[in-house]
């Protein structure tokens, strides 16, 4: 046995290519059966209007669907299910890695390189591998040649992503922003960092440095 609504839409088929609204002109269906006589037509106008009605709203709910799991697919892409939005440990590094840099826009050399674990591998796609020793040196040599150009790191706010990792610490994913005065004007680069904060007795520590896409 058909299922009443299969008999519906089989009928307001069967109408043919013409299914006339009051006083318009005639709607076309896709795939319509040709119509052969008077009996293939929808005489009724009510009945006309519920095949309309009826076939508008299938549309409507086939747009609403896609548009629902297209919204669905971006937030899951946009928030992964393991990335931490706005919680204790969020905040927590976001304030290690604003402590850090505000040490760093102010050349406190000794105060910024505390942040850093002794163990420190520090990557970058331009000037190799560093260990923590290597990686105080060219801050120092960083800051004697900005000493007047104010020279600063800003963090890009909206780019920050913060991953757990258990029984370690957290995983800091980021875009920053480098500028410094040259002929009066602010000269800018935004590059990409991550870093692998390490929860110790003394603190937030970072011991692994990713910094690319200079």
């Amino acid at each position: 046995m058909e299922r009443p609504v299969s008999v519906f839409l089989r009928k307001c088929y069967k109408a043919g290519t013409y299914i006339w609204k009051i006083g318009q002109e005639p709607l076309e269906f896709p795939d319509p059966i040709q119509a052969r006589g008077s009996s293939f037509y929808v005489r009724n106008r009510i009945s006309r209007l519920r095949c309309i009605i009826f076939i508008k709203k299938m549309y409507m709910y086939r747009y609403l669907l896609v548009i629902c799991c297209l919204g669905f697919g971006s937030s899951i892409l946009a928030n992964p299910a393991n990335q931490v939005t706005d919680n204790a440990l969020y905040r927590e590094i976001r304030k290690a890695d604003s402590l850090l840099f505000d040490a760093m826009n102010r050349q406190y050399l000794e105060t910024g390189m505390s942040f850093f674990d002794k163990d420190l591998e520090f990557y970058h796609d331009k000037g190799g591998l560093d260990n923590y020793v290597q990686t105080k040196v060219k801050p120092a040599a960083l800051f004697q040649n900005n000493r007047n150009n104010n020279f600063r790191r800003t963090l890009v706010a909206v780019s920050l992503e913060v991953y757990p990792i258990p029984g370690y610490g957290a995983i800091e994913s980021c875009l920053h922003c480098f500028c410094h005065l040259e002929n009066g004007k602010d000269d800018c680069g935004s590059f990409k960092n991550v870093m692998v904060w390490k929860k110790t007795d003394q603190g937030w520590k970072v011991t692994r440095v990713l910094s690319y896409d200079h």
